[in-house]
């Protein structure tokens, strides 16, 4: 008897906590910390506990408002640090996800990147990496996720998303005939989120920040796991602008060059992590972008990218940066500033 009585008690404990958990601010999301906030709030641990006995008469007079001085100064630079204009593709292996946050914290969420179906493991890139992303950011609800398509190396990620986060908008193309699409009408449907199918001449506003829709076509024919009829945006905002290909490949790219649309990007996704399917010299001169990057995985048994597509690139004048090489890349625009950024120490200014 005495032996079941623990395992009684744990089990009560622990459905007080999981009932706990789902209150009003049960769980606070709280951005990571600067080095110099952390400085800070140390130094005001140590003035309210009285662990600098070296400081001043005067400042020992006034300890109170010094440590609330500390504190304000601190929260200061936190929220600092969190605002800016950040595009950032987040380096989830063999796959696509694209954050976009903006100067008054709108997210928009571009794929989500996801393990293969015949991976049988327990890993999964919408928890394990987008959502720690998410919550270093700070970020606790998105406005807009956009489905590209519904390839498992782009929308499985987005699922679990879907699944733990606050989210106003999804977005999607063309709808699909497999499993991948279901989940997500149906996620949507149990938690009330609102869906928007778009098409080529299509344009949404969030904060100021405009997006084109260039793709897809409009054709109303389901398809399924089909590259070309990918979800593209053109992303305008304070004169630069980015293009979000998804997996296009040729025929699609062909589209979009006879579509009439102007095509022209500072910074292009590479399409279709690098295959040798996308990127034609063609599309290139188009587009005509500064900066082309590359979501890939490393040593990933696609041989993506491709040395065809790498060489293109580099014979027009497009400098490279890759998730697989660079980890993730961040760009970030503050003022007439414009600055890039990848997990692998290096920076690019323009």
């Amino acid at each position: 008897v005495f032996i079941k009585v623990p395992g009684v008690l744990l089990n009560i404990i622990e459905k007080i906590v999981l009932a706990s958990s789902k209150l009003p601010f049960a769980t606070i999301i709280v951005p990571a910390l600067p080095p110099i906030s952390i400085v800070l709030y140390f130094a005001f641990l140590a003035l309210v506990l009285d662990l600098m006995p070296f400081v001043d008469k005067i400042i020992s007079k006034h300890k109170k408002v010094c440590a609330v001085t500390l504190l304000v100064f601190a929260f200061i630079n936190v929220t600092l640090s969190t605002r800016g204009f950040e595009v950032t593709f987040i380096d989830v292996g063999q796959g696509d996800s694209i954050f976009i946050k903006t100067e008054s914290n709108k997210v928009v969420l571009i794929d989500g990147g996801g393990m293969p179906a015949y991976y049988s493991g327990d890993f999964d890139t919408g928890d394990d990496i987008i959502l720690p992303f998410l919550y270093s950011k700070g970020i606790n609800k998105i406005d807009a996720v956009v489905f590209t398509h519904f390839d498992a190396d782009h929308a499985k990620g987005l699922l679990s998303i879907l699944k733990s986060m606050k989210v106003k908008n999804i977005i999607y193309g063309l709808p699909e005939d497999c499993s991948m699409c279901e989940d997500m009408l149906e996620i949507a449907r149990q938690k009330q989120i609102k869906t928007i199918q778009v098409s080529r001449g299509d344009r949404f506003t969030i904060d100021g920040v405009v997006f084109d829709v260039l793709n897809p076509a409009g054709d109303t024919q389901k398809y399924c796991s089909s590259n070309d009829s990918s979800v593209v945006l053109k992303m305008s905002y304070k004169g630069m602008s980015f293009l979000f290909t998804g997996d296009l490949e040729y025929e699609g790219e062909r589209s979009l060059i006879n579509s009439g649309f102007d095509i022209r990007a500072h910074i292009l996704k590479v399409g279709h992590h690098g295959s040798h399917t996308s990127t034609s010299a063609e599309f290139l001169t188009s587009v005509r972008p500064l900066y082309g990057i590359i979501s890939a995985g490393e040593d990933n048994n696609f041989g993506h990218p491709s040395q065809q597509v790498i060489d293109l690139l580099k014979n027009s004048g497009v400098t490279i940066l890759r998730t697989d090489l660079n980890g993730g890349v961040s760009v970030k625009i503050s003022g007439k500033n414009v600055k890039i950024y990848t997990t692998i120490p290096e920076e690019f200014k323009q």
